[in-house]
């Protein structure tokens, strides 16, 4: 998939809402590869400052293949909309040292749960991990972190992914952040699991890793709108 990120001016963030449900979304859907897109917007109330890392709103685009995805980056529909996309460029406050950013990742590690509806919300973990470290980061992530977050009430599944970082034609697809746990969680109650005792162990867990790696961000995402198959869903923010 491919996981971008923005932080608009507030004094565009409606407008730019809207253009990517209305407009930039359903163009991108209709290139090769690609199965679901996804708009979310970051939650900034209630949540300890750990939680927002990543600007005002998160993109995603998935394929069943990594060739059908690369195939998608390398196509006419999204050289068409990244130039219709640049134009905002210069609304946005930096993001990581840049307008925008990115990751392409590929599933390494996955708990046997089905996929939830599209209305649940999102928490990102993205780090970045030096060669001389990913033997014990990796052990951790997938034998401690991911079935510890997981197991928690309100989680529907957590997985991890790796960045893939070649054959890969958009420098803005090759930022921070070269592993990705993404959880995702019931909307009725994502507060209270993202504030719940065993989550916030394990994110004390996870805090350890702060001051051993370069890089490393947490936020939460609701669902705004997706479109999948030619068939847009939307969801009202609140």
């Amino acid at each position: 998939m491919l996981f971008t990120r923005a932080w608009p001016r507030k004094d565009v963030q409606v407008a730019f809402d809207r253009w990517q449900l209305e407009k930039h979304l359903p163009e991108l859907i209709q290139g090769p590869g690609i199965t679901w897109a996804g708009y979310y917007r970051a939650v900034e109330e209630g949540l300890p400052q750990a939680y927002r890392g990543s600007g005002s709103c998160m993109a995603c685009y998935v394929a069943s293949t990594l060739d059908g995805l690369r195939a998608w980056l390398r196509s006419p529909v999204l050289d068409a909309a990244i130039q219709d996309g640049s134009r905002w460029f210069s609304q946005f406050n930096e993001l990581d040292g840049d307008a925008y950013t990115g990751n392409i990742y590929e599933p390494r590690a996955r708990l046997d749960r089905p996929a939830p509806k599209g209305t649940a919300f999102l928490f990102a973990e993205r780090f970045e991990v030096p060669a001389e470290s990913e033997a014990a980061f990796d052990s951790w992530l997938t034998e401690t972190h991911l079935e510890h977050v997981e197991a928690q009430s309100g989680v529907f599944r957590a997985r991890v992914f790796d960045a893939v970082r070649n054959e890969i034609p958009i420098d803005y697809y090759l930022s921070p952040g070269n592993r990705l746990l993404l959880v995702e969680i019931d909307a009725d109650a994502v507060l209270e699991v993202l504030l719940a005792p065993g989550f916030q162990d394990a994110m004390r867990d996870s805090l350890a890793w702060d001051r051993q790696l370069p890089y490393l961000r947490r936020d939460v995402y609701e669902p705004i709108g997706h479109v999948q198959a030619n068939r847009i869903g939307e969801r009202a923010a609140h």
